[in-house]
């Protein structure tokens, strides 16, 4: 009997991580993007997603490195760049140092730049605001783009 390979590919494992994510099992999703990783999946996808995992974990720092690293492979990813604002509100959030609502802000605007955008890149843009004492720039959110406006269906 011929032997057949059973080990799931990279990209297979890393869409099981994803799933794990959205059934709130992040211990279980970053194990599997991790051997998805050690396989040679090493995408944006890949970080920024593990990256979510973690933050769900509190393990700030290491979801710092992994959205760092997706920002690196794709610096288009509005994605990452929303988590890494959300990132930078948590830090503020601890420690009430401004700099990470700086960060944090510059992000923010990028994430609502790059798209796509959601209710939630607009509430953490505006948290991020108030926390880096700009509440002018929070009200103009809304129209300084309005390419970018969310829609809400009737």
């Amino acid at each position: 009997m011929p032997q057949t390979n059973t080990t799931p590919r990279p990209d297979a494992l890393a869409g099981i991580a994803y799933c794990w994510s959205r059934c709130a099992q992040h211990a279980e999703a970053i194990f599997e993007y991790d051997v998805a990783e050690k396989a040679g999946f090493k995408t944006a996808a890949l970080y920024n997603d593990r990256a979510f995992s973690r933050i769900c974990r509190n393990d700030l720092d290491a979801a710092g490195a992994d959205l760092d690293a997706a920002l690196l492979i794709d610096p288009g990813s509005g994605a990452a760049y929303h988590n890494r604002a959300f990132l930078a509100l948590l830090r503020w959030q601890r420690t009430n140092d401004a700099r990470f609502a700086e960060a944090g802000w510059a992000d923010a605007t990028r994430a609502i730049d790059l798209g796509p955008v959601s209710c939630d890149v607009y509430f953490d843009a505006a948290c991020l605001a108030g926390a880096a004492k700009r509440p002018d720039d929070a009200l103009r959110l809304p129209f300084a783009r309005p390419s970018r406006r969310v829609r809400i269906r009737p």
